[in-house]
């Protein structure tokens, strides 16, 4: 897996209590996304759902969810940016913390913007730190 830059996507590294992480930087300090795409020797393991496993440093209130390629015929460019049904709520804590995602019916045709196939939608105070797909 690996991390794509997108315009509404721009992040950058940084160092939160000794853990690496990836910040947004997008201008006016506004919501956004990291994108993400799915090596293809990976995807053939990949059945009729996957999860996202999450760490993320906790900053500001706020919500992040997942929007992945998958199967959803209500979802925005025929199912590409098909909505997890799990989300976290921020509670600006400032501590490092993890979440999960659920994926039904993934595809993974890398439809999302720079060919990805995930990705996070996260306020500008968030720092991901790992992201790790289980099958």
């Amino acid at each position: 897996m690996r991390q794509l830059e997108n315009d509404d996507g721009l992040t950058a590294a940084t160092s939160i209590a000794g853990k690496p992480g990836r910040t947004l930087q997008l201008p006016k300090r506004k919501n956004g996304y990291i994108y993400f795409s799915i090596d293809d020797s990976f995807k053939a393991n990949i059945a009729k759902s996957a999860i996202i496993e999450v760490e993320y440093f906790v900053a500001a209130p706020g919500t992040l969810a997942l929007e992945f390629d998958g199967s959803d015929p209500t979802a925005r460019f025929s199912g590409a940016y098909s909505r997890s049904p799990d989300t976290a709520k921020l509670n600006g804590t400032r501590e490092w913390k993890r979440t999960h995602f659920t994926m039904d019916r993934p595809r993974f045709y890398n439809s999302q913007n720079r060919g990805a196939d995930f990705r996070l939608v996260l306020p500008p105070d968030l720092t991901i730190g790992t992201v790790t797909l289980r099958p």
